[in-house]
């Protein structure tokens, strides 16, 4: 695997990291949020990835006279032969679908104040000893 795949794969996983930040900063944050987040962060890091393949795989080209539209596709996915990283969009897409849906949906207030003393180091988790 070359180096730019390696920094795919690696920052594929990045929405995952933004959501558990979010979810551990921010106490408005639901597991709803969390979960969409990083679902909506993976999904769109990959529809990415295949639309650069595709657009790079097809010749895809924007010639003069063409729409706004068709130059943005190509700047995005076939720009300089490799089009924009996907990373971007696994970074910024969490970024924005956390506090929505965490706006819009209700989270229950029974197991949130255990998580924050747990993540607080307030309370110890008990382990099994094997």
């Amino acid at each position: 695997m070359e180096l730019n795949g390696s920094f795919l794969v690696i920052n594929t996983f990045l929405a995952m990291v933004i959501a558990v930040g979010y979810l551990i900063y921010w106490k408005r944050t639901t597991n709803a949020g969390a979960f969409w987040g990083m679902a909506s962060g993976l999904i769109s890091g990959l529809v990415w990835f295949v639309l650069i393949k595709w657009a790079l795989n097809t010749g895809f080209v924007a010639p003069e006279g063409s729409s706004a539209f068709r130059h943005l596709f190509h700047y995005c996915f076939a720009g300089n032969g490799t089009g924009i990283d996907p990373s971007y969009a696994t970074t910024f897409v969490p970024l924005i679908v956390v506090p929505l849906v965490s706006f819009f949906t209700a989270e229950t207030e029974e197991g949130k104040e255990e998580f924050y003393a747990v993540v607080s180091g307030k309370i110890q988790l008990e382990t099994e000893s094997s």
